[in-house]
């Protein structure tokens, strides 16, 4: 490379290519779609041009629809209208044709156009890696201030690391006691069937169901363990989430230790519903503080990266 200025050049042009397949990925993205809806009118029209086609020959082949047509004088007309129905869906079936070949023509130029820019990105990514390599050697200065860069931008990217596993812990979680939910929910219907005169069957139903929901606070359960491992290993504030685990953790052993020894009683099923909801939407509170975290930082990881490119693809020695 003879010069910063000529790597620049390069480096524009390479960044002009990527805004350019970008575009066009769009566009073509787009296209597909018209020519899918597109291919839908052409095979209808299609199908209504042979409907069409049919009736015209049904009426000039020799039969008996066309004997009697014939006899009451109406062979003429019929035949007419009919002819004219053809012609109107041959032409709209040639038009809906000619658009979709207009737009396959046009599928067509816009994949020789992003064939032609399809090796920018790994060309932009070489050049940046040669310049930067350049710029660690020549410049110290800047070079100290990507390496700050880069060190920002990897913490970042490992706290999105651990946002993602706290996120999947906690997915697990809901889903644990929304199973829960959903049999105690139903063991509380066929409880209150039972009640009035179910008999065996809505009984065993009740405590099959109960069954269930034991299980699923048993997953909840080990669940729950792991999901507050990685809310600690986030490193933040946890005191108000510490306090809302605690109580999750204790609902699960209350579950265990105390209700199932009288599930004859209904308001056992009610109270264990009532607690199971009261879990449900502090874990999802937990999840959206989470998600948004990861979104906030997730941004912030962007924009360091852009400020990382930038300095680069931007550098001119000794400005």
């Amino acid at each position: 490379m003879n010069s910063i200025e000529t790597w620049n050049e390069r480096l524009q042009a390479a960044r002009r290519d990527m805004e350019l397949g970008a575009k066009w990925n769009r566009r073509l993205e787009n296209l597909n779609a018209e020519i899918a809806r597109q291919q839908r009118a052409v095979d209808a029209n299609l199908r209504r041009l042979a409907e069409e086609q049919e009736d015209v020959e049904r009426l000039t082949s020799s039969s008996f629809s066309q004997f009697f047509l014939g006899l009451f004088g109406r062979l003429e007309e019929k035949l007419s209208k009919e002819e004219k129905e053809a012609a109107e869906a041959k032409l709209k079936y040639d038009a809906s044709h000619e658009a979709l070949q207009g737009m396959e023509r046009e599928r067509t130029e816009l994949l020789r156009q992003l064939a032609e820019v399809g090796e920018a990105e790994a060309d932009y990514r070489t050049l940046i890696a040669e310049k930067e390599r350049w710029i660690q050697a020549h410049d110290t200065q800047t070079a100290e201030s990507l390496e700050r860069l880069s060190e920002k931008s990897g913490k970042m990217k490992a706290m999105l690391v651990e946002l993602a596993e706290a996120v999947r812990a906690g997915s697990k979680v809901l889903g644990s006691l929304e199973g829960a939910r959903k049999m105690l929910s139903s063991a509380k219907s066929w409880g209150t069937y039972d009640m009035v005169g179910g008999g065996v069957i809505a009984s065993a139903v009740k405590h099959g169901k109960i069954d269930d929901a034991r299980k699923y606070i048993h997953a909840a359960q080990n669940d729950l363990r792991i999901f507050r491992k990685e809310l600690a290993d986030l490193n933040w504030n946890l005191d108000s989430d510490t306090a809302r685990m605690d109580g999750l953790l204790t609902f699960a052993d209350f579950f265990f230790d105390g209700l199932l020894v009288d599930w004859m009683v209904q308001g056992k099923i009610k109270n264990s519903l009532e607690s199971v909801d009261s879990q449900l939407g502090d874990v999802e509170r937990l999840l959206d503080r989470l998600k948004q975290e990861e979104r906030r930082l997730g941004a912030e990881s962007v924009e360091l990266e852009e400020r990382h490119r930038e300095t680069v693809e931007n550098y001119v020695r000794g400005k």
